[in-house]
């Protein structure tokens, strides 16, 4: 990441809950249980861990991530030159999955749309897993899986 994006970042703190929110989102989505999802504002980066088996499921939600930060009030268009490296590590779980596949990569795009579907479809939850993710930094599975079920999409996962 460039200088200038860091400290875009670090200035915009909502994009990383955004992104580590979409992940649990889409793990969720899918069925998977999400047992943790955390930021750090000082370092810019964070973490959500699922148990993921499917190389399937593995590509839509490292596609997810990204997906997710468009979303947040704090998106900046310029920010899409970050995500063209192929080393960032959600691409590069991204590719990983679709080799896994055995597709070309090429069709990772149905990955990431499958994965901008979901996210369309559970945006209140999305916002509302950020914000909660935003104030508090770190969430357990079952502290994320209640905001999720706010609505009552993701009850019982």
């Amino acid at each position: 990441m460039t200088p200038s994006a860091e400290r875009y970042y670090a200035d915009h703190p909502g994009l990383v809950s955004h992104h580590e929110s979409g992940h649990a989102v889409v793990a969720t989505a899918l069925g998977l249980r999400v047992t943790r999802v955390t930021i750090n504002r000082i370092a810019d980066e964070g973490a959500t861990h699922a148990h993921i088996e499917d190389p399937r499921h593995q590509g839509v939600i490292f596609a997810a991530g990204e997906l997710a930060e468009r979303r947040s009030r704090s998106w900046h268009p310029g920010l899409r030159s970050v995500y063209s490296d192929t080393d960032t590590p959600d691409r590069r779980g991204l590719l990983a999955a679709v080799d896994a596949l055995g597709w070309p990569r090429s069709r990772r795009v149905e990955l990431e749309t499958e994965a901008d579907a979901i996210l369309t479809e559970h945006r209140a939850e999305l916002a509302a897993l950020a914000g909660e993710l935003e104030r508090r930094r770190e969430l357990d599975g079952a502290e994320a899986r209640r905001i999720l079920a706010g609505a009552g999409v993701f009850a019982g996962r």
